[in-house]
C-alpha cells in the first residue's frame, strides 16, 4: 500500500543493519531465559502438550485446554521429537525474540517515514503496554502474531510480495482476524499496483486453503471438531468483558501518558494524506480500527471473550501512529522555529518526557508480572520435585489423573513437564475412591475445591507443595 523501495547501496546497508539488530534481539531473548526460562502461560503449555502428543503419534483430547492455534503447535512439533524441554525453551525464546523484533520493525518502518524521533517513539511505546509485556513473559502468541505481521509489511514495502505473503500466512495461523487484512492487501495490489487478477486470486486461494486445512481439517484429524477454536473460546466468555464494557478493556492496550501523540499522528495523516508518510499514519489508524471492529464483532457473536490481550495488535498499530505524531511535531517546531535550536531541543525533551513517563508508569505492572512469573516458576519446580520425590508417574501413574491445587496454569505446566495429556492433571479429583492430591501451603495458590472425605496420607513435601494419597491400602497399583 506504500510505494516499494528500490534496491540501492543504502537499501542494502539498511537491510544489513536490520539483520544485525535482529541478531541482537535473538541474543536478548536468549539472555531472558536465564532468570525465566521454564514458566509458560496456560495457553503456551497447552500448545506444547498438544505438540508432544502429536510427536508421540497420539490424538489430542481437545476437551481440556485453550483454543486451537496451528502455528504454535506446528513450530513446536519438530523439537518435541527431540525433547519436550527443548521445545518449551525454544518456544519461549521465540516469543521473546518476536517481542523485541516488534519494536525493531516498528522503528524501521516508522523511521523511514517520520525520522529517528518517530521511529524511537514507535519502538519504545509498546514497552509501556502491560498486556503486551505480560504476553512476552508468559510465552503467549501475540508477539509472534505482530512480529510476523510487521515482517510482512516490511517485505511488502521492500518490493518482496511473495515473502510478505509468507509472513502474512504465518500470522493468519495465529489469529483469523488477519485473514481480512491479507485479502484487503491482495485486492489493493490488484487494483492499485496492477497485479494480474489471476495471480492475486491464486495467492488468495492458496492462503485460504492453508488456513482452512490447518485451522479446521487438522483438528478433525487430531480428534476434535472443525470449529474447536471458536467452540473453546466461547466457553470462556465469562472471563472477559462483553458489550460496552469491552471499550474499557481496550484502554489497557493504549500507551499510558503518551497517548496524546496518537491524535496528533492522526491529524498528521489527515493533513499530509497525499504524501506517503501521511498515508502511513492513516493506514496505522485504519489497521487499529479494523482490528478492533473484528474483535468487537467476534465478542458480540459470542465467539471470543473481551480481554485486553486480544486487542494488543490495535495497540501496537497505535504506537506507530504515535510515532508519526512525534515526528510531525518535530517538523512543525523546526519549520516555525527557524534556526532557534532550543525549540527543537524543547520538542525532543517534551516527547522524551512523555515516553519516559509512560515507561515509568508501566514499570510497576511489568515488575509485578515478572516477579509473579519468577514465583510461579519456583512454585512449579517445587510442585514437580514433590511429585518426583513421591515416586513420580512410574509409581503413581495408576492414580491418574492427578488433582492439583492452583490455577489452570499449575495443571498445564505440570502436564507438560511430566509429558502427560492435559486431562491427566485436573483441579478436582475425578475418582472419589482413590487418587493423588497436590496441595500448597501458599495462600496465593487456590485450594482444591473438592477434597475427599476419607483419610489422606502425605507422601512427600518439597517447599510449599505436598503430595498426598487417598484410597485403599493397595495404593496406586493397577486395579
Amino acid at each position: 500500500m506504500l510505494a516499494n523501495q528500490t534496491d540501492s547501496p543504502a537499501g542494502s546497508s539498511s537491510r544489513l543493519g536490520l539483520a544485525a539488530a535482529l541478531g541482537f534481539c535473538a541474543i536478548a531473548a536468549a539472555v531472558s531465559l536465564i532468570p525465566l526460562g521454564q514458566e509458560t502461560g496456560n495457553d503456551a503449555n497447552s500448545w506444547l502438550v498438544w505438540a508432544g502428543q502429536l510427536a508421540q503419534g497420539h490424538s489430542i483430547n481437545f476437551s481440556v485446554g485453550p483454543s486451537w492455534k496451528p502455528l504454535p503447535v506446528l513450530l513446536s512439533l519438530p523439537f518435541e521429537f527431540l525433547s519436550s524441554q527443548l521445545a518449551a525453551h525454544l518456544w519461549l525464546w521465540f516469543v521473546r525474540f518476536c517481542l523485541f523484533a516488534t519494536s525493531l520493525l516498528l522503528f524501521d518502518l516508522t523511521r523511514k517515514e517520520w525520522g529517528l524521533l518517530g521511529g524511537a517513539v514507535a519502538a519504545l511505546l509498546p514497552l509501556a503496554i502491560g498486556p503486551w509485556l505480560t504476553a512476552g513473559i508468559a510465552g503467549m502468541s501475540e508477539p509472534v502474531l505482530i512480529a510476523a505481521s510487521l515482517a510482512a509489511i516490511t517485505a511488502g514495502t521492500s518490493g518482496r510480495p511473495r515473502l510478505a505473503l509468507g509472513f502474512a500466512i504465518a500470522a493468519g495461523l495465529v489469529r483469523p482476524e488477519v485473514w481480512v487484512f491479507v485479502l484487503l492487501w491482495l485486492t489493493w495490489r490488484m487494483l492499485k499496483d496492477g497485479e494480474p487478477l489471476g495471480t492475486a486470486a491464486r495467492e488468495g486461494l492458496g492462503a485460504l486453503s492453508i488456513w482452512f486445512v490447518l485451522w479446521f481439517v487438522l483438528p478433525i484429524s487430531a480428534g476434535a471438531k472443525a470449529l474447536q477454536a471458536s467452540d473453546r473460546a466461547s466457553e470462556f466468555m465469562d472471563l472477559g468483558a462483553n458489550g460496552s464494557a469491552i471499550f474499557g478493556v481496550w484502554l489497557r492496550v493504549v500507551p499510558q501518558k503518551a497517548w496524546i501523540l496518537i491524535p496528533v499522528g492522526l491529524l498528521a495523516g489527515a493533513v499530509l494524506r497525499h504524501q506517503r508518510r501521511g498515508r502511513f499514519a492513516l493506514l496505522a489508524a485504519a489497521a487499529a480500527a479494523v482490528w478492533l471492529v473484528e474483535t468487537l464483532a467476534l465478542n458480540l457473536a459470542g465467539v471470543e471473550p473481551g480481554i485486553s490481550r486480544f486487542a494488543i495488535p490495535a495497540g501496537i498499530a497505535l504506537c506507530g501512529l504515535a510515532g508519526a505524531g512525534a515526528g510531525w511535531l518535530l517538523e512543525l517546531v523546526s519549520s516555525t522555529g527557524g534556526q532557534r535550536g532550543w525549540l527543537r531541543a524543547g520538542a525532543y525533551l517534551a516527547v522524551g518526557f512523555a515516553i519516559a513517563w509512560s515507561l515509568a508508569s508501566a514499570s510497576t505492572g511489568t515488575r509485578s508480572s515478572w516477579n509473579n512469573a519468577i514465583a510461579f516458576q519456583a512454585s512449579s519446580d517445587s510442585q514437580l520435585a514433590a511429585l518426583q520425590k513421591a515416586g513420580g508417574t512410574n509409581a503413581l501413574g495408576g492414580c491418574l489423573p492427578f488433582a492439583t491445587a492452583g490455577y489452570p496454569s499449575h495443571a498445564r505446566i505440570l502436564s507438560r513437564r511430566l509429558n502427560l495429556p492435559l486431562q491427566a492433571v485436573t483441579a478436582v479429583p475425578t475418582d472419589p475412591t482413590r487418587g493423588i492430591l497436590l496441595t500448597s501451603s501458599d495462600y496465593a495458590v487456590r485450594a482444591i475445591p473438592q477434597l475427599p472425605t476419607g483419610p489422606v496420607l502425605p507422601l512427600a513435601k518439597v517447599g510449599v507443595w505436598t503430595v498426598s494419597y487417598f484410597g485403599p491400602s493397595s495404593g496406586c497399583s493397577p486395579r
